[in-house]
């Protein structure tokens, strides 16, 4: 630290520290009339600096000083040059030539004073503690560590003396004994002891104190402060010093009640255990190591045909399970006996049994060897699980998936199909083919002045007679509400329209009567040709669709054939009225967003509402979209519309969130088309129009429906990705009108399924369509979806679709479509 002396003497000071210096210490010696300080070589080398005595001033040392030291350095120092101290001391930071802080110990004492008792000289030395810091900063911290793990460690910890007295304990141990720490301290051990277990003490310390032992484990009880007994596990040891000289115990003490409790819990679930196998569905056998059977349950008596265990325990597996493929007489190879022979089974996973009756099963079955903790093998257990009922129902939604749910025809998945299957035929130019589209005129009428349910049955009715009206190799296929399609296999243009003159006849003579009202239908018939020259599927209902529409065009009731060259196709092709209407719609505010409520279930958070536009004819009555949408899919200006409906829910929902603070709602719901989804424009137009209005997007939700996902998988699956990153959740609407959806759901990132109100009309008295909603709940919790249901027009609905696992539901029952402004307005 500091040393100084009078300047005229500084010579003989250098000669005089370098005398004194390589003692492991440096020295000083400070003029305190000049602030001149000189140090010896050894203090330079201290602080790193050149080998050799040096001069320099008072504020360069304070200048050294570690700012956190500085003060109680100076301090120490002044009060000795006051005489307040026999000598100045201090342990502190300074700071070495290159920049690094080492500690020192510097000590001084004042050698001079004027005769006032100024100090004038003091001598000192300086010794570098550096390395006696960090070591006892690392014992400090070995210490702290230590501490804090006894003292935090989750089980009960003690030391005790060589008399078993205790010295030390951590909170654990007293929470074990419910004693405080200062109660259990110089305590015996037996003083907690049970008396029945105290013997083992004895045995123990003479273990470890003659060292034939390291660590002792004991069970025993405690007697707890409330006089409850509590049994223990004890570990004990015995810490020895350097020599080897015992010098206390250390235990280790765990509460075992809850193992106890766990033991107990076992033994009753091993009962329970037998009684369960002996109750549950799947059959379950036990083989022994020599092939016989060794129990069974239940379930195994009744796949297998028996009545009783005795007939089947003890025999050869063999002689009891007969196993076959699929499609084969002969029984499989014995699968126990390639497990038993270490080679495992090789069988396929599903086979058919043959049980004592002769019935073949079809049967889901597993074989697992049996084995001791050593790996001896002690037998196998055989499980088989009758999947008759799967098939069943498998076999149902695979019908579901390929037919329409109301008319029992084929849809226009199983039509496509039809089709790509026909057209390869036609492209070997060995026969020709042709395809009816059929659109009944004015249906909509029907159902909105009697109602869906009357349409439903008008539509089922007449699908039944269209089928009989058919030749047997057509394949009708119900590909709209009110739209079929006719595939004639082998077939000319005449007789398609022969065909089609008499599907005419037959809807003009079927007579449809409700409520003692009489309904008669028309409709306008489009076919096309399949020949060498047909492109794809798509195109041929393309063309029989225009053929169609120029049938309706025309007044409909009457059959069009499609010809490229003919000039009703041409006009169908440059016909834009109705592109005309649905832009001046748009232009001319004639299009409002309404919304409709999404009601929870089972929680009491705040409903949803799904965006949807109704259309102001020129009466000035509200229409719903239905023809608008139609005409806009038709013509390419669905993407308009979207465009539209986007931009001024946006602004809507951005102005009412600004009003109020909050929406009266959860979120908005917003749906795509299918053009939209896939259109990488749309794409930047939606994210663009997101960041213009800020609105939340963990408030917005988009639906895009089944038939878009499937359409364009690649390009839905892009959006819907984006959408997700940015905040959006999405919803798949109208899921479950196509079952092979159920495949793209492991691929495509979604949130929630609506399931198609299709399968949610008079679902309470529907059992297939119980099975279907329940499967698509199931799918939908296992992937951690939201499960909408929508068209909910009954409470019978409800309860039952609150009993299958939906979680939201949307209908008439909760919410006829209001305008979003009134919404938002609360």
């Amino acid at each position: 630290m500091p040393p100084t002396h009078p300047s005229d003497a500084v010579p003989a000071a250098n000669s005089l520290l370098d005398a004194l210096d390589g003692h492991g210490q440096g020295l000083w010696d400070w003029n305190l009339s000049s602030g001149e300080i000189s140090y010896s070589p050894e203090y330079r080398l201290t602080l790193g600096g050149r080998d050799g005595s040096a001069v320099v001033s008072e504020p360069d040392w304070q200048a050294r000083l570690h700012p956190d030291d500085r003060a109680a350095a100076l301090e120490r120092l002044q009060a000795h040059c006051r005489g307040e101290l026999p000598f100045f001391y201090s342990e502190h930071r300074l700071r070495r030539d290159d920049g690094r802080y080492c500690w020192v110990a510097a000590r001084g004492r004042v050698i001079a004073r004027s005769e006032n008792g100024t100090p004038l000289r003091m001598l000192g030395s300086l010794l570098d503690i550096d390395a006696n810091k960090l070591d006892q900063s690392a014992r400090n911290e070995g210490e702290r560590r230590f501490r804090l793990l006894f003292d935090n460690a989750p089980i009960g910890l003690s030391r005790q003396s060589l008399q078993r007295r205790l010295l030390d304990v951590n909170q654990a141990y007293c929470e074990l004994l419910g004693f405080s720490k200062a109660a259990l301290l110089n305590m015996h051990s037996h003083e907690f002891t049970f008396a029945g277990d105290r013997g083992q003490d004895e045995l123990t310390l003479r273990a470890l104190m003659n060292g034939t032992a390291r660590t002792i484990r004991q069970q025993k009880r405690y007697v707890a402060a409330d006089g409850s007994l509590v049994p223990v596990q004890v570990d004990v040891s015995l810490a020895r010093d350097e020599h080897g000289e015992p010098q206390y115990f250390i235990t280790q003490v765990q509460d075992v009640r809850e193992r106890h409790r766990h033991e107990r819990e076992l033994r009753e679930a091993q009962e329970l255990a037998q009684t369960t196998l002996a109750s549950m569905t799947d059959a379950v056998l036990r083989i022994d190591i020599d092939g016989r059977i060794d129990f069974c349950n239940n379930a195994a008596l009744r796949l297998l045909g028996h009545e009783r265990t005795r007939d089947i325990e003890g025999r050869q597996f063999g002689e009891v399970v007969a196993l076959f493929a699929e499609h084969s007489a002969t029984p499989l190879a014995d699968p126990v006996t390639q497990v038993l022979r270490g080679n495992g089974d090789t069988l396929p996973p599903v086979a058919h049994l043959r049980n004592l009756h002769g019935d073949r099963l079809p049967v889901d079955w597993s074989l697992s060897p049996l084995r001791t903790d050593d790996g001896r093998l002690l037998g196998c257990v055989c499980v088989l699980h009758d999947l008759s009922h799967t098939r069943l129902l498998s076999e149902q939604l695979i019908h579901q998936a390929s037919h329409d749910a109301l008319t029992d025809l084929p849809n226009r998945r199983e039509l496509e199909a039809e089709l790509a299957h026909w057209l390869s035929t036609a492209r070997l130019g060995v026969s020709r083919h042709t395809l009816l589209y059929l659109d009944l005129d004015h249906f909509k009428l029907i159902n909105e002045t009697a109602g869906h349910s009357v349409g439903d049955r008008l539509v089922r009715e007449l699908a039944g007679q269209l089928r009989r009206a058919l030749p047997n190799q057509a394949v009708l296929a119900r590909t709209g509400g009110d739209e079929f399609a006719v595939l004639l296999p082998n077939s000319s243009l005449d007789d398609a329209r022969q065909i089609g003159s008499e599907l005419l006849r037959t809807i003009a003579a079927a007579d449809f009567e409700h409520n003692g009202r009489s309904y008669k239908l028309a409709a306008s018939i489009g076919i096309s040709i399949i020949n060498s020259e047909t492109v794809d599927a798509n195109t041929v209902l393309a063309e029989a669709d225009t053929a169609c529409y120029i049938a309706k065009r025309h007044g409909g009731d009457r059959c069009q054939i499609y010809a490229p060259g003919d000039a009703a196709v041409r006009q169908a092709f440059t016909d834009s009225s109705w592109a005309s209407r649905v832009q001046q719609a748009l232009e001319a505010g004639d299009v409002l967003l309404y919304g409709q409520h999404i009601e929870p279930m089972r929680s009491d958070e705040r409903p949803g509402v799904e965006v949807l536009i109704r259309v102001r004819d020129a009466a000035g009555a509200l229409q719903r979209p239905i023809e608008f949408l139609t005409a806009a899919e038709r013509y390419g200006l669905s993407g308009h519309v979207d465009r539209w409906v986007v931009e001024n829910t946006l602004a809507a929902l951005a102005a009412g969130l600004q009003r109020r603070g909050e929406l009266p709602f959860a979120y908005a719901s917003v749906n795509l088309t299918a053009h939209s989804a896939s259109d990488p424009a749309f794409a930047d137009f939606l994210f663009d129009a997101l960041a213009r209005h800020a609105f939340p997007p963990q408030q917005l939700r988009f639906e895009i429906t089944e038939g878009t996902a499937l359409r364009n998988f690649s390009a839905a699956r892009t959006l819907v990705a984006r959408l997700r990153a940015y905040g959006c959740r999405i919803l798949l609407d109208d899921f479950g009108s196509g079952f092979t959806s159920f495949d793209y759901l492991r691929q495509m990132p979604v949130d929630g399924l609506k399931i198609d109100m299709a399968y949610t009309d008079r679902l309470a008295d529907d059992p297939l369509n119980q099975t279907i909603v329940e499967s698509i709940c199931r799918i939908g919790k296992a992937l951690k979806l939201e499960i909408i249901a929508e068209g909910v027009e009954e409470a019978s609905t409800l309860e039952t679709l609150r009993r299958l696992g939906a979680d939201y539901a949307q209908g008439h029952l909760f919410h006829a479509a209001s305008p979003l402004d009134a919404l938002l307005a609360g």
